[in-house]
């Protein structure tokens, strides 16, 4: 079972991911909404408090 494994000596997670990863991931670049989302309106109206449990 250990004849196919490598075992190389690492001391910092840069070089962990530097071994195991096949390229460098990409970072995701988050974008805030430009509108704020809609709040739910209940039955009495926009002001009415929402519950939860």
């Amino acid at each position: 079972m250990k004849q196919g494994l490598e075992i190389v000596p690492v001391s910092t997670v840069e070089e962990v991911l530097a071994h195991a990863l096949v390229r460098v991931p990409t970072p995701v670049t988050w974008e805030e909404p430009v509108e704020p989302p809609k709040t739910w309106a209940g039955k009495d109206g926009p002001d009415e408090a929402i519950a939860t449990h």
